[in-house]
């Protein structure tokens, strides 16, 4: 099966195709955050369509890397919105999603690696770099890995260790940087014919008195 996905990049105004893996084939639907191979760099995407057949003829397409989190994120409806918006408004597809998104939805994806129990032997240089890393620190972000070791090739070691049962990979996203919006705000503990009638005895200038006026 393929998915049609739209990169979270808001001058975007293309969708690009991708060969879903195996393991997602039963789970992916229209509407999900995941992350996929753009050039050389991995972005979020969502996936706006999603097809039993090849959309491309014979054309080698790359893969989905995985599902960022197991709702989707946006709704068909929405989906349909701002392929409107873009079509109307000649707009970016990318600006247009990102009108419908959550707040700080469009973090960064990252995962968590981490060393399963048990003795193991391991052979290549770089998952044995790998394990004795995490066998040292414990469980490492993917950022993190980049930070300590930058030539170490851990993405693809780190794929082979999880297929053999070695490590343990799990996709997280960054907390959103927003927060809600509080504002204060006042209200009678009396009726407002009580608070009329007290309003004399609170003196015209005072701020008591202007603030009674306000609400009442």
């Amino acid at each position: 099966m393929y998915a049609e996905v739209l990169p979270n990049l808001p001058r975007l105004h293309t969708t690009f195709y991708y060969e879903i893996p195996e393991e997602l084939t039963d789970r992916l639907e229209i509407g999900h955050l995941v992350v996929v191979p753009l050039g050389r760099q991995r972005v979020q995407g969502i996936v706006v369509a999603i097809d039993e057949s090849h959309p491309l003829g014979d054309v080698k397409m790359k893969s989905i890397e995985y599902m960022v989190d197991h709702q989707p994120v946006m709704s068909r409806c929405q989906i349909e919105i701002l392929v409107w918006l873009a079509d109307h408004y000649c707009a970016p597809l990318g600006a247009c999603a990102s009108l419908m998104l959550p707040a700080g939805i469009s973090q960064i994806a990252d995962s968590v690696i981490d060393l399963q129990e048990g003795d193991f032997d391991v052979t290549g240089r770089n998952q044995i770099r790998l394990v004795g890393l995490l066998r040292e620190r414990g469980a490492l972000h993917g950022r993190q890995l980049d930070r300590v070791r930058p030539r170490l090739a851990w993405r693809s070691a780190t794929k082979n260790l999880v297929r053999l049962g070695i490590l343990s990979q799990k996709y997280v996203l960054t907390p959103p940087t927003v927060r809600p919006r509080k504002a204060k705000s006042v209200m009678l503990a009396m009726s407002p014919s009580e608070a009329c009638a007290a309003m004399p005895n609170l003196g015209r200038d005072t701020m008591n008195a202007a603030l009674m006026q306000q609400v009442v």
